[in-house]
């Protein structure tokens, strides 16, 4: 099977059984340059993004590569989209439909969540490009709210996964480092099957349209963010290539978070040349990403409104919505329901709140962003 693109001009095909007894399958693609190089590869079971991957290693012009996919019962459409060198252009799916014919797996898929928070940093000399002084100091909530949100989360998934691990990476435990073997922990774990969750609260700051995690052990300014922070591309390497879960979703507390799907609704042609050549994370992994605030806005954290909990807008916006986002009445919290929930709360809830441990109003804008290829699933129950 192959296809001639109008786009890329890559040309792709797919070499796979047609049926299968065993739920994992190993399928081969072939892509073709026609003059305009090879960037990433995408993957997709019926529809979800379930990996993207690099350049596959070779020379000349036709490059062969492999990846272990899980099936679900019955037919499964398996596509794969090959972009040019400049992650710009992609090509029409190239598409065969797989038979699952063995034994359903009765056992329920596990969910892996891993929830980052940081207060207390090494480093306070320096505010994130674009912020106000002193936007670098010490946070308040970033723990609370890692914690608070992993243990929502477990309580509320409980039952409609097999198992669910949380995972917490707080203050000290989330330096560059470690935040690297926690991941790498995870995906020694994860089965194909699995769904992941992946939560941060702390400072952020995007520079050219690339987004970066600030570490707990931070040091050396803004010139080092790209040897010393946690970069795009590293979440993109964690998410798409190393744990490969069937379903994920990254939730992103940060300041300035929202430069990583800046952009989605808009053609390539309103982005500048500058960040149109940088792949978006939800674009580069292929999953959803929720976000707390839109490029050049804080995060805002302190007294939510009226119910008297000190936490970050966006965190009590997701703890909100696992108990009251059910709109459809199945008692269950879609993705779809926790997106429509958090945008209508968190601007809401930011025009009303004062700063942790005052009266003092907190002042400017905020306004959660989405970025998504439109797939949904259940995350968890309604929590009461």
């Amino acid at each position: 099977m192959r296809h001639t693109t109008s786009r890329s001009d890559n040309l792709t095909s797919v070499a796979v059984r047609k049926q299968s007894t065993a739920e994992l399958v190993e399928v081969t693609a072939r892509i073709k340059d026609q003059g305009k190089g090879i960037g990433r590869i995408e993957w997709r079971v019926n529809g979800v993004t379930t990996a993207v991957v690099a350049k596959p290693r070779g020379s000349g012009h036709v490059y062969a590569t492999n990846q272990q996919l899980a099936l679900d019962s019955g037919d499964n459409i398996i596509e794969v989209v090959a972009y040019n060198r400049s992650n710009l252009l992609a090509s029409l799916p190239a598409r065969t439909t797989v038979k699952f014919t063995g034994p359903a797996d009765k056992t329920k898929p596990k969910l892996h969540i891993l929830a980052i928070g940081i207060n207390a940093y090494v480093d306070k000399g320096w505010a994130p490009l674009g912020s106000a002084p002193l936007a670098f100091a010490p946070l308040s909530l970033a723990v609370k709210d890692a914690t608070a949100l992993g243990e929502a989360m477990k309580k509320a998934a409980a039952g409609l996964y097999g198992e669910v691990r949380l995972t917490l990476a707080l203050d000290k435990q989330a330096t560059r480092d470690n935040s690297e073997k926690i991941a790498a922990k995870i995906a020694r774990e994860i089965h194909p099957r699995d769904s992941f969750i992946l939560f941060t609260a702390g400072h952020g700051t995007s520079e050219n349209g690339r987004f970066y995690l600030i570490p707990q052990d931070y040091q050396g300014g803004p010139d080092h963010l790209v040897q010393r922070a946690i970069g795009q591309d590293r979440l993109q390497d964690w998410l798409a290539n190393r744990i490969k879960a069937k379903r994920a979703l990254i939730l992103l507390d940060t300041c300035e978070s929202g430069a990583l799907i800046a952009g989605f609704a808009r053609p390539r042609t309103d982005v500048p040349a500058s960040e149109a050549t940088v792949g978006r994370m939800h674009e580069a992994t292929g999953r959803p990403v929720l976000t707390a605030a839109a490029a050049g806005q804080f995060a805002h954290e302190g007294l939510v409104g009226a119910s008297g909990e000190r936490h970050g807008v966006f965190t009590w916006a997701v703890l909100d919505a696992l108990r009251k986002g059910d709109s459809n009445g199945n008692g269950l919290i879609e993705l779809s329901e926790l997106l429509r929930r958090v945008q209508g709360v968190v601007p809401k809830i930011a025009a009303g709140m004062v700063r942790a441990g005052t009266s003092e109003p907190v002042l400017g804008k905020q306004s959660a962003r989405f970025g998504s290829r439109g797939e949904d699933f259940a995350l968890a129950r309604r929590m009461p």
